[in-house]
């Protein structure tokens, strides 16, 4: 619900944040609007491609480990889990995933709030291609720690799920580290870090930090 509550913040105060702006900064010649962030071909086609094959490399040694089978499943105990994690085990609940699910999207989608603001709006190409880049080093990143660490998800330790839910579940191993987390995280710190950049002054920086910080 705090990805959530940061989006409907961003839209919410979204009037009087682009309300405040001052005119677009120009240059020397009064001409064209002096540009935030600059892109260059050579480093983010390098960037965007590294990273995407990077992932695809990733999921396919993913893939080459053998899927969860029932003798495998038997052996998880509950008891092996963290006392202090071992809740989670027994909280399924399709409302909660639903809500997980819409929640990583509207967090995921608050950086496009950005856009009502014009001065952004003139680097539109530049910050779309940099969410693209954040997006996908962060997929990179969070597809690896899952691939290497291959933590059980709670549902596997918990003796009431159907067990052909678990067995050949190509997810199963996949609790570690959450993408719905880190994307949501990501994209919310990636729209206050352009936020302050353009609005460096502006007393909603605060704020828009802070709701930032609560998404984690």
């Amino acid at each position: 619900m705090m990805r959530v509550f940061f989006t409907l913040l961003l839209l919410g105060l979204a009037p009087d944040l682009w309300g405040q702006n001052a005119p677009l900064a120009l240059d020397a010649h009064g001409q064209e609007p002096i540009k935030m962030y600059k892109t260059s071909w050579s480093t983010d086609v390098s960037v965007i491609a590294g990273a995407s094959a990077f992932t695809a490399a990733i999921v396919l040694w993913d893939a080459s480990f053998p899927l969860p089978t029932e003798t495998e499943v038997s052996r998880l105990d509950p008891m092996d889990v963290n006392r202090f994690e071992r809740g989670a085990i027994y909280n399924q609940s399709s409302t909660i995933n639903t809500i997980s699910d819409v929640g990583q999207y509207l967090g995921g989608m608050s950086s496009w709030f950005l856009y009502l603001d014009p001065a952004v709006r003139a680097d539109g190409w530049e910050v779309a291609v940099m969410y693209l880049e954040v997006a996908l080093l962060n997929q990179a990143i969070t597809e690896t720690a899952k691939t290497i660490f291959r933590r059980p998800r709670p549902y596997m330790y918990n003796p009431d799920y159907p067990l052909e839910g678990k067995i050949g579940s190509s997810t199963g191993y996949h609790s570690f580290w959450s993408g719905h987390t880190s994307f949501s995280t990501c994209m919310s710190f990636y729209t206050a870090k352009v936020f302050n950049d353009y609005h460096p002054d502006s007393p909603w920086r605060y704020v828009v930090w802070g709701a930032a910080a609560t998404v984690p």
